[in-house]
């Protein structure tokens, strides 16, 4: 009997310089494997638009859920460099980062409640939510919000600095994104 289906397949992936190597399940990221991982790959809008998780593909096959020349300027595409975000891979990889790789700092999970909105302009909002204890961080940092229905976390930059590097109220400036679940029920729109 045969089957059509494919199997769950994983990939293989080594990071020149780093003792671990990486288990990607067939249907995740380059990014999101290195963050499950507790790996703290620089990344910023994990969308293909800001071009900060670059990585240079040593050896194997990739596919991208955009093409990185959308970012990456010509020179750094013939050199291999591709975007974690887009990467899926399509084999074992070997790949070489610009810079050493760290782990994340233990991620926190904080409750919070949106105290006041206000529009800076018609497609940005000024949230504010009070979380349930306070929290420390730095400037550069940011939060994964997340609310019901919604699937996925969003990430937002904190809009403010902390007093003392904790805050218990937060600030965050959502751009609107039409046909975003979140944005679109922050902003009023059905």
């Amino acid at each position: 009997m045969f089957s059509f289906l494919k199997k769950q397949r994983s990939s293989k992936v080594s990071i020149a310089g780093e003792p671990a190597i990486l288990e990607i399940p067939r249907g995740k990221t380059l990014l999101e494997a290195m963050l499950a991982e507790g790996l703290a790959m620089p990344h910023d809008c994990k969308v293909g638009s800001c071009g900060t998780c670059r990585f240079k593909l040593m050896d194997g096959k990739i596919g991208e859920l955009s093409p990185s020349a959308l970012v990456l300027e010509r020179d750094a595409l013939s050199q291999g460099y591709r975007l974690a975000c887009q990467a899926m891979p399509r084999s074992d990889l070997v790949i070489a980062l610009d810079a050493p790789l760290s782990r994340q700092q233990a991620v926190e999970s904080f409750t919070a409640t949106i105290v006041a909105t206000s529009r800076l302009c018609p497609d940005i909002i000024n949230l504010v939510v009070e979380i349930d204890r306070p929290m420390q961080f730095s400037p550069g940092q940011y939060a994964d919000l997340t609310g019901p229905g919604m699937a996925e976390p969003r990430s937002y930059s904190f809009a403010f600095a902390p007093e003392r590097g904790e805050a218990q109220r937060l600030e965050f400036h959502v751009r609107h994104v039409p046909g975003g679940l979140f944005t679109d029920w922050l902003f009023g729109e059905d």
